[in-house]
């Protein structure tokens, strides 16, 4: 006979005999659902963030590149 047991602090309850978790109640599923769109927006976000991230790294490295040009050329202008 299968037992189940309930994990504390969440909608889920553990088969004693294969150790599988179930979601427990109609609700469960729905938060369930929730939390995963939830999860996918947030790692939409910080992809986001990332790549933001990473072009204003390339424009700096690009604004560096045009100081030290215009300097180059600012002391052949003086020679």
């Amino acid at each position: 006979m299968t037992q189940y047991l309930k994990v504390e602090g969440t909608n889920f309850v553990k088969d004693t005999r294969t150790g599988a978790l179930l979601m427990t109640g109609r609700s469960a599923l729905a938060e369930n659902e929730a939390r995963k769109k939830l999860a996918q927006r947030i790692n939409g976000k910080n992809d986001e963030i990332n790549n933001l991230k990473s072009q204003v790294d390339s424009l700096s490295s690009d604004m560096q590149e045009i100081k030290s040009l215009l300097t180059t050329l600012l002391k052949q202008s003086k020679e």
